[in-house]
């Protein structure tokens, strides 16, 4: 699966709604750490070159967060509740990443 292409789900996710209905994260929040999980374990994780690859990682994962808030600025509608619902799956994205 490409990574890019579940960041296009994000416009399948109904942000318009008002409650805070905050159960859990996105489902493409979730999809996202599996493809990053299969990416690093089933790639990476071999390679033994691990200081030339590290600094590529670091690019590789500030496009992706680059990508993401582009793809988060063009949601609409966006209700309150909504506003939550990005702001949970925003902080699992960064805890997500805290353990990589």
């Amino acid at each position: 699966v490409q990574i890019e292409h579940i960041f296009n789900t994000v416009h399948d996710t109904d942000f318009g709604f008002e409650k805070q209905d905050i159960a859990g994260c996105s489902t493409y929040i979730s999809l996202i750490e599996e493809a990053v999980t299969h990416l690093v374990s089933n790639y990476l994780s071999q390679l033994s070159c691990k200081s030339t690859i590290l600094p590529k990682l670091k690019e590789f994962q500030d496009s992706l967060i680059s990508l993401y808030l582009h793809h988060l600025c063009m949601v609409r509608p966006l209700g309150e509740g909504g506003k939550m619902k990005i702001a949970t799956d925003i902080l699992r994205w960064s805890e997500f990443w805290g353990d990589c």
